[in-house]
């Protein structure tokens, strides 16, 4: 599902419901580190890809993990938009709400109550991980690919 491809309707009522689970997710005390506890279990090793990892204590009330293999610390975030993060859930639910609403970096700090730059580090991040999602698609059924045409500038390329 795409959200250019959604009537005004469907977009209003996606709007409704995303702003019902934010709602919802601001009146839990679950903080990010739990919530991504809950939902994945580490069972590679983000850095060799072991499967030989094991618990190995907490830091900030967060699970640590240990690679037996290559000796690498690591947490539940690690690979997540959350790894060394200290914007709350709430705020990244809020922000990408505001990114699915295509509004600036300015109106986005204002409604966070986070900095422009800030913002703009969130952006970034959110966008690494988007395409690191599409990375992983594949095609299926027919596809089709239309021809792009760009003018070119040779100036200066003669010997």
């Amino acid at each position: 599902m795409e959200l250019n491809n959604l009537t005004p309707y469907e977009l209003e009522d996606l709007i409704e419901e995303a702003e019902t689970i934010l709602q919802d997710k601001r009146n839990s005390t679950i903080t990010h580190h739990d919530l991504i506890e809950k939902d994945s279990t580490m069972d590679t090793c983000p850095h060799c890809g072991s499967k030989q990892i094991i618990k190995h204590g907490h830091h900030n009330g967060a699970q640590r993990f240990l690679c037996k293999q290559c000796k690498h610390t690591f947490g539940s975030t690690q690979s997540t938009l959350f790894y060394w993060s200290k914007i709350s859930y709430e705020k990244w639910m809020q922000f990408i709400q505001c990114e699915l609403l295509h509004l600036t970096l300015a109106q986005s700090a204002d409604i966070c109550h986070i900095s422009k730059t800030t913002c703009f580090y969130m952006r970034h991040k959110l966008y690494d991980a988007v395409s690191k999602i599409e990375e992983t698609k594949q095609l299926s059924g027919n596809t089709e690919v239309d021809a792009l045409f760009m003018n070119i500038n040779l100036k200066g390329t003669r010997p």
